[in-house]
């Protein structure tokens, strides 16, 4: 196997780089870390819901994900309530001051991805975004037990919408 060849190392290799860029241009402006806004831009996108469902979200495990739940609780941004249909569930959702402050994250991460993304035609935007999807769709279907065993992601997730340059202007 040869690195440079082999389509997993690249996809982690740009996921990291995109990744960390995004949370270290997000972490200038909210001081949120890296897990801190992938649980603040899941919780605002599919709010109210689980810590669990949200570790599958972020693909973060559930103690990261637990553990940065509870300091944005504790800084204000995001609340727990029991589930009324399951007592034994609590669900995530923003407080006031966390929906302010996913207002700056949603804004930035927005105009970052614009910038990203600028230099490419919206034809390639959709053959990545497809492309992607599909990749994850397959991953799925080849996931051992194990895997299958987790939360699944919604089809919104799955089917990605396509992004447009209206969509990033």
């Amino acid at each position: 196997m040869r690195l440079d060849q082999f389509l997993p190392y690249h996809l982690a290799i740009t996921a990291d780089i995109v990744s960390g860029e995004l949370a270290a241009t997000l972490h200038q402006v909210t001081e949120l870390s890296m897990t801190e806004w992938r649980i603040m831009a899941v919780i605002g996108s599919f709010a109210p819901l689980s810590t669990k469902t949200v570790a599958a979200y972020t693909t973060v495990n559930k103690v990261r994900v637990s553990r940065a739940v509870s300091r944005l609780v504790q800084i204000g941004y995001v609340t727990r309530a029991l589930d009324p249909a399951d007592n034994r569930l609590l669900k995530l959702d923003f407080s006031p001051k966390g929906k302010a402050i996913f207002e700056v994250i949603s804004a930035e991460a927005t105009a970052w991805e614009g910038a990203l993304l600028e230099s490419f035609s919206d034809e390639e935007i959709d053959v990545l975004v497809r492309v992607l999807t599909r990749l994850r769709a397959r991953v799925g279907e080849l996931a051992p037990a194990r895997r299958k065993a987790k939360v699944k992601l919604p089809d919104k997730l799955c089917a990605a919408q396509i992004l447009t340059r209206s969509r990033r202007a």
